[in-house]
């Protein structure tokens, strides 16, 4: 099983659907590969958002899993 950390940009790719990364993060469970982010991450990702969609959009990331750095 391989771990793959997810940089910023990927996270927010994935936050604004699109399908390229959809289709690779949904790759990567298929295979039973974890694909995770960090605080740094969900800060950065947080920081950059609208207040107006600053909730719904962290609950999408809720499923990932999170590692410490």
């Amino acid at each position: 099983m391989a771990k793959y950390l997810l940089d910023t940009a990927t996270v927010i790719a994935h936050l604004r659907g699109s399908k390229k990364v959809n289709f690779l993060l949904e790759e990567i469970g298929q295979r039973g590969d974890i694909a995770g982010c960090c605080c740094i991450n969900i800060v950065e990702t947080y920081a950059g958002m609208r207040e107006d969609v600053q909730i719904s959009y962290i609950f999408q990331l809720l499923p990932l899993q999170f590692d410490t750095i």
